[in-house]
């Protein structure tokens, strides 16, 4: 299945903050200093799952990385293919689903996404989606997809600072991740000392056995905290509880964590 009217993404646009979204601008045309913003290129060389998408979420650039994450046998191979073509059905709805709600509300979103490939390669990521604008229209999405179950987990908060860095998100991001070190008593989440050295590493892509290492502890102790903070926040799983704690690290952008530009 091929989309005959794909957008194509230019890699020397600048990747700009639009309304709660982003938009591509040419610095040619539009005059504006290639330092001030990040280029579609250099996301693009990121080993980070970084793609743009259609309104049917319809895959109208990707990096390599993406494509081998997704099961698609290359870029090439994936453009104007999207999500149905290479996962379970089941799978596919609950993305796209997701997408259309983030171009209805032309809002940003992040969200804990569980991905079967129809190979029976079972994936799990957080996903920052942002609207991607075109003229003051909804144009699709531009998405990072940070795994946190898989082959190739990735650590959270590393992601976070690069999308920090590119402008995209707020630095008061990052500080609320030093929160869970135990660095600062401002958060309103309630955790002892010990638990929030768990959470601090789990936010950073660490598996319980890499965690109980790092803190010198065993892999039974850091379930049994883990559960302990499952309870408090009322989750049962892991993938609920890295969402819960993503919904506390990323807040809705009425709450300031997302500068207006």
């Amino acid at each position: 299945m091929t989309n005959k009217t794909a957008r194509q993404v230019h890699h020397d646009f600048l990747i700009q903050r639009w309304k709660q979204g982003i938009r591509l601008v040419n610095p040619v045309k539009e005059r504006i200093r290639t330092g001030d913003y990040i280029t579609v290129s250099h996301v693009m060389r990121q080993p980070i799952n970084f793609y743009f998408m259609d309104q049917d979420s319809m895959m109208q650039d990707l990096n390599e990385h993406t494509a081998q994450t997704c099961g698609y046998v290359s870029v090439r191979d994936a453009i104007g293919k999207s999500v149905r073509d290479v996962s379970k059905r089941d799978t596919a709805q609950r993305i796209i689903k997701n997408d259309r709600e983030i171009i209805d509300t032309q809002t940003l979103r992040v969200v804990t996404e569980a991905y079967t490939r129809k190979d029976d390669v079972d994936l799990s990521a957080v996903s920052v989606k942002f609207p991607w604008f075109h003229e003051d229209e909804v144009a699709g999405i531009f998405g990072c997809s940070i795994l946190t179950q898989g082959d190739a987990v990735m650590p959270l908060a590393e992601v976070l600072a690069f999308l920090i860095q590119t402008g995209l998100l707020a630095p008061s991001v990052m500080k609320k991740v030093d929160v869970m070190s135990g660095q600062d008593s401002s958060s309103g989440m309630h955790f002892d000392q010990r638990e929030r050295e768990i959470l601090y590493w789990l936010v950073r892509g660490q598996t319980a056995k890499h965690i109980a290492r790092k803190l010198g502890v065993s892999h039974r102790t850091v379930e049994h905290r883990l559960e302990k903070i499952k309870f408090k926040l009322n989750v049962t799983s892991r993938a609920e509880l890295i969402d819960k704690v993503i919904d506390w690290l990323l807040e809705s952008p009425d709450s300031g964590v997302f500068d207006t530009l």
